[in-house]
């Protein structure tokens, strides 16, 4: 017997992005007997099942018998319907099990059961086939796991996506598998569709939004005809009315998004739906724990039953990140979920908890990022942004000022952490506003007592941010508002940390004496509570005053006790903050190797803590102090990433150090000719937080950071490109019309060019083409 697919089998359309799948699992069908193939709906496991079998069909000596399944909704029938496909009568006195094994016994032959999930009992009778046959080799595709012990399970993962920054070059999204299915797809309905530098960004933005997911991604693509990139995106805020096939031939559960998932969700039982609904409150994930929150009156193993219930039927992801296991739902799964919510009886019930949870993890956090575990909490913190997110969003809908008002107190620290700077603040002022016009103070309330005190915190918390981004009145307002309110509820402790706040107001404000009084009080209220934390900042705060003032050797000495206070706390930040502070204050003295292992130290340990904002900060004291050992360009090129991290971040150079660092800039640009200087500056904007770091500490001497041999070289091949035609004498409009840009962009690319290369007009850019010899170089790159 030689079985043949049907020709009504052959795919009309291209595999794309699956080739590598396709080679790994029919490796795995040389090793394995029965290889199943999962994942959600959608994902594209029958289309990948196909070619498989069309590889396999000459491996195989009897040919490859493909069976749809999808028709049928009992177990006892899947038997049946092997036997049809095979062309078998069923004998009378045989059972149809026995008389199947006894013909496929010695057959090599591929057998594939397409679409299982419905009939998940028949596994038993798959295994009896495989036992009772010698070379017979099974791939079921289905979205639930099998479960049985002969079964070699292989995940089929969305289709790969462009990576989400948005200056990715059009070769990265062209690559991108799922950018390329969207593209083919578009251009089966209008042909005249193409990639390009301005759809691009977008397309992968919608790829994004759909999870990679083949069916969704298709279906949308198949909207181009009336909706062009920009327009689908928005409108992907209704996928589950916008994603529906028009052929009337599609198999109904593909017909539409919402039909495939509506099928994996009525495969469920009630308790598994019941779970599968109430943690898609979660957005961007979950861990157990949060989900015990949630699911709060059933028992914990029985969440992690239910979970994995949910992960076997592909339908949730599960992996492991840091100290625990952790859960996410693909988008439009996640969406689909949501939507069983929104309609369930439990919706209101399920948010509140929801933001309680993630209230109080957030002010646990917000403990602990001072303490020896801060680096792990600032990854659980990290790792829940997305929550965070949603809370802050639902609270403010709402008009929730007491949610607000705790977690964006609670998240101060760790926006600050996280180089945040402008979304933290906006989001505390936002609180703090909705707060002036809803809290209340009663003596007799308890409730209402902590209310008051998040209060404060969160003013203090808005200054503390106002004032790293250099605006001096805001923050000094912010400070003076947690004063007034501590003194009306005696909160020593609150009353310290303002005082200390407006004393370092006031000493950038110059006034010396009134800076060192509150510093004092501060610092003696400190001492009164014994609280290491709260000495420690006192006597770094006083540390900088006396700096400052140019009274080096008792700075030193406070900065060392601050230092002894901050190992007593347990908090290893603060530490590192004494490093750079330690690092400063040599640069001043001008012990420039002092300086430099100083501030080494200190940037290794906030690399170590994760601290974005921290490594900004001693990077660029990092480059003050490498004036001093002459490496301008070096410093140059440090102050230039600082300068574009700082913007990114919303946050600025700390003002005790602002004028040091200003003049030991404009010392190095003094030591440099213009063009070197734009060079070094422009090379240093180039540069990445994360990778620089790792280099600096590889290599402190910084000899790595000298003048490019070629400026030409840190171009573009887009800017290569602008540059070629450019010094050809064309116009930006003859630019423009050659590469298929607009004006505006070659304007862009031109000035960028202009800069990189350290000239001023087209003349001076064509001269540099023409005296550096890259005319044939460049032309040839234009024109390969």
């Amino acid at each position: 017997m030689k079985m043949q697919m049907q020709p009504s089998m052959y795919p009309v359309t291209p595999l794309i992005g699956r080739e590598s799948h396709v080679l790994n699992i029919m490796q795995l069908l040389s090793e394995r007997r029965l290889v199943t193939l999962t994942g959600p709906g959608g994902i594209g496991k029958t289309r990948l099942a196909i070619h498989i079998a069309q590889g396999m069909e000459q491996r195989c000596a009897n040919g490859v018998c493909f069976v749809t399944l999808a028709s049928i909704q009992a177990a006892e029938f899947v038997l049946p319907a092997i036997a049809q496909a095979l062309g078998l009568q069923e004998q009378a006195e045989h059972t149809l099990l026995a008389q199947l094994s006894a013909t496929l016994r010695q057959q090599r032959m591929l057998l594939v059961l397409d679409n299982f999930e419905q009939v998940l009992p028949a596994a038993a009778d798959v295994v009896t086939l495989l036992q009772q046959t010698n070379q017979l080799r099974i791939l079921v595709t289905s979205r639930t796991v099998l479960n049985v012990a002969a079964e070699q399970q292989y995940a089929i993962p969305p289709l790969n996506l462009p990576a989400s920054s948005t200056d990715q070059t059009l070769e990265v999204y062209a690559t991108a598998a799922a950018v390329q299915l969207f593209v083919a797809r578009a251009r089966t309905t209008l042909p005249t569709f193409y990639l390009d530098e301005q759809n691009a960004p977008i397309i992968g933005q919608i790829c994004r939004k759909l999870d990679g997911m083949p069916l969704a991604i298709e279906l949308a693509a198949a909207r181009s005809k009336v909706l062009p990139p920009e327009a689908l995106l928005k409108w992907l805020d209704q996928r589950f009315q916008l994603l529906v096939a028009r052929q009337a031939t599609v198999d109904p559960r593909h017909q539409s998004l919402l039909n495939a998932l509506s099928w994996s969700y009525n495969l469920l039982n009630n308790q598994e739906q019941y779970v599968f609904r109430l943690t898609s409150v979660f957005v961007g994930g979950f861990t157990l724990e949060a989900a015990n929150a949630i699911c709060s009156d059933l028992a914990p193993l029985q969440i992690i039953e239910l979970l994995a219930a949910l992960v076997d039927h592909s339908l949730l992801e599960q992996h492991a990140t840091g100290d625990a296991p952790r859960f996410r739902y693909l988008l439009s799964i996640r969406e689909y979920a949501w939507e069983q919510l929104a309609s369930a009886t439990e919706h209101n019930a399920v948010q509140y908890t929801y933001a309680e949870y993630f209230i109080n993890f957030a002010q646990q956090a917000s403990t602990q990022l001072r303490g020896p575990q801060q680096q792990l909490w600032l990854e659980r913190l990290r790792a829940e942004i997305d929550n965070f997110h949603a809370i802050l969003d639902w609270a403010k809908a709402h008009d929730h000022y007491a949610e607000l008002l705790q977690l964006t107190a609670a998240l101060w620290r760790f926006w600050w952490r996280m180089g945040l700077i402008r979304e933290g603040r906006t989001w505390l002022e936002t609180a703090l506003a909705l707060a002036a016009n809803g809290v209340r103070y009663d003596p007799a309330d308890p409730a209402s007592l902590n209310l008051h005190t998040t209060w404060i915190r969160a003013s203090n918390a808005a200054g503390n941010l106002a004032h790293i981004q250099g605006d001096l009145a805001a923050a000094k307002n912010y400070y003076q508002q947690s004063f007034t309110l501590c003194q009306q509820i005696d909160d020593l402790r609150g009353t310290a940390a303002s005082l200390s706040h407006l004393a370092i107001i006031a000493t950038q404000e110059d006034d010396v004496v009134t800076a060192r009084k509150l510093h004092e009080e501060s610092l003696a209220l400190a001492q009164q509570l014994n609280h290491h934390q709260m000495i420690a900042t006192g006597l770094n705060n006083l540390a900088i005053l006396y700096e400052q003032e140019r009274a080096y050797d008792q700075a030193h000495r406070l900065y060392t006790e601050s230092a002894e206070y901050y190992e007593a706390a347990g908090n290893p930040w603060g530490k590192a903050l004494i490093l750079n502070n330690l690092g400063i204050l040599a640069q001043r003295q001008h012990d420039h190797s002092t300086s430099r292992q100083l501030l080494i130290q200190s940037l290794e340990a906030m690399r170590a803590l994760s601290d974005t904002q921290g490594m900004i900060l001693v990077l660029e004291a990092l480059a003050s102090a490498i004036v001093g050992s002459q490496q301008h360009y070096a410093s140059i090129c440090l102050f230039g990433l600082t300068t574009k991290l700082h913007q990114h971040a919303g946050s600025s150079t700390s003002i005790d150090d602002q004028d040091f660092f200003t003049a030991q800039r404009d010392h190095a640009r003094a030591h440099l000719t213009p063009q070197l200087f734009e060079q070094a500056w422009t090379q240093g904007q180039t540069l990445d937080l994360g990778p620089t770091v790792d280099q600096v500490l590889a290599d402190p001497s910084l000899q790595w950071l000298a003048p490019l041999a070629q400026p030409h070289a840190a171009l573009t091949e887009r800017e290569r490109q602008v540059l070629a035609l450019l010094a050809t004498g064309l116009t930006n409009k003859e630019i423009a019309y050659q590469l298929a840009l607009s004006i505006h962009t070659v304007g862009d690319y031109t000035r960028s060019i202009f800069k990189k290369l350290g000239v001023a007009s087209r003349n001076a850019a064509t001269r540099y083409v023409v005296d550096h010899g890259l005319t044939e170089t460049l032309t040839r790159r234009e024109h390969p």
